[in-house]
């Protein structure tokens, strides 16, 4: 029994994860204008190299939804993380 709990957990963290700021911007909750710099630095970060923000946002939410992507309170975007949607990435 503990080994499935185990494998579950590691599918979890091997999971994408976006950043709970930036999911309250995506999904409507807060205003681009009432987000807290760390969180618009995290937008930054992630459209940094994008073909198209519309494109990428639109498969960002979808991912959430499918639980691709997990929402995240501790998670910090950093330019040397991987990209969450690579084929959307020049």
């Amino acid at each position: 029994m503990a080994r499935p709990l185990r494998r579950e957990a590691r599918q979890r963290r091997a999971r994408p994860q976006l950043a709970i700021g930036v999911w309250e911007w995506l999904s409507g909750k807060k205003p681009y204008e009432e987000l807290p710099d760390d969180t618009k630095f995290d937008l930054l970060i992630l459209t940094s190299g994008v073909r198209s923000e519309k494109e990428f946002w639109d498969r960002i939410t979808a991912a959430v939804k499918a639980g691709e992507i997990e929402i995240s309170t501790e998670k910090e975007h950093y330019a040397a993380d991987p990209p969450l949607i690579p084929d959307l990435v020049r």
